[in-house]
């Protein structure tokens, strides 16, 4: 029994991808991952069972869309000589420019892993995605706000979970200054610097760990002196705990008007906080409010809240206890639901 793992990205942009792999080979399930370098044309490297296809994808619609088109035939073409038994294919995208190939060849033999939806206002790309999920054994998806447009009743939720739990404390909310920390891929430009703005002349810092597509951030905070901001780049995912032990809030302010998919996703933040015990600051509107109100693990403003006085407000009237409580409550359904998501890829996997 061989299994194909098909990416749309590099490992290290897919956490995703690396818990099934961990899943997988913990449950001596024999697996080739498919990776995609974007950054450049070469030759397909393959280290051990993962695969590298080496296509460069520029900037620009056409760009976009041969660069896809030729990733599609190099996958195509790996995977009619591989002939795997089953296939798991993480995102839509990639599950939609294969679709063809998965109905004919894999129909009740594939599973397909929902992280985004980024061309959901297409109605034939939704149509595709339905399909897909209808003709799948399982259509996991990483947020119930997929629920919204993923009209199937083949839906099974699943959690990107990247994070040990950590081994300290929920943070003391009365500091003179206390820390916003962003941590991971840097996106959401307007809400930064809505946010920026926002803390102005405060009790409040931003710091901001990770990878981010161009300066312009970096630039508008220069240009503007806010010292009170501080970027530290790349980090590796070992070092998540210790980054967070040294924040007291997770920003997460996003989906400011002109931002899309902010009622559908949730961030690899969720999860980084709620298993490193640290509140979250969220915009109202979010799937990733709804989670923080039901729980109570943080705090929820509107877009035309002053979010200063709203965070004022928060901390002192923070309740660590309380917040302790549905820290355990959300990790609680959190695990409930991941492990029968993994009963549910080990069957697939195990199925004849």
């Amino acid at each position: 029994m061989k299994i194909a793992v098909i990416g749309f990205n590099t490992m290290i942009r897919m956490p995703y991808m690396r818990y099934y792999k961990r899943l997988l080979e913990a449950h001596g399930v024999v697996a080739d991952y498919y990776c995609w370098d974007r950054t450049e044309n070469g030759k397909t490297l393959r280290q051990d069972n993962v695969i590298d296809i080496k296509i460069r994808c520029g900037e620009g619609k056409i760009v976009k869309i041969f660069a896809m088109l030729k990733w599609r035939k190099k996958i195509l073409q790996n995977l009619k000589r591989e002939k795997y038994d089953k296939i798991i294919v993480l995102t839509t995208l990639p599950g939609v420019l294969l679709k063809k190939y998965l109905l004919k060849n894999y129909k009740g033999k594939y599973i397909l892993d929902v992280r985004d939806f980024t061309y959901d206002n297409i109605r034939a790309y939704q149509n595709a995605v339905k399909e897909l999920c209808d003709n799948s054994v399982k259509t996991f998806i990483s947020s119930p706000g997929f629920r919204q447009f993923l009209l199937s009743d083949n839906l099974m939720q699943i959690h990107n979970i990247d994070v040990e739990r950590a081994d300290y404390d929920a943070p003391d909310l009365d500091k003179n200054i206390l820390t916003l920390g962003y941590i991971g891929l840097i996106t959401y430009y307007r809400s930064c610097i809505r946010l920026m703005n926002d803390l102005a002349n405060s009790r409040y810092k931003l710091y901001f760990a990770g990878m981010y597509k161009d300066d312009f951030l970096q630039q508008y905070i220069d240009r503007n002196k806010l010292d009170y901001v501080e970027f530290s780049g790349k980090f590796e995912s070992k070092d998540k705990s210790t980054i967070y032990r040294n924040i007291d809030i997770v920003n997460c302010y996003y989906g400011i008007t002109g931002e899309s998919h902010k009622e559908y996703a949730l961030p690899n933040r969720l999860y980084d906080a709620v298993y490193c015990k640290r509140p979250i600051l969220a915009l109202d509107g979010t799937a990733l409010a709804n989670i923080v109100k039901k729980y109570d693990v943080g705090i929820v403003v509107d877009e035309s809240d002053d979010v200063k006085n709203a965070l004022d407000e928060y901390v002192e009237k923070f309740d660590k206890n309380k917040f302790c409580e549905g820290i355990e409550r959300c990790i609680a359904d959190i695990e409930k639901e991941q492990g029968e998501a993994e009963s549910a890829i080990l069957r697939f996997a195990e199925m004849k």
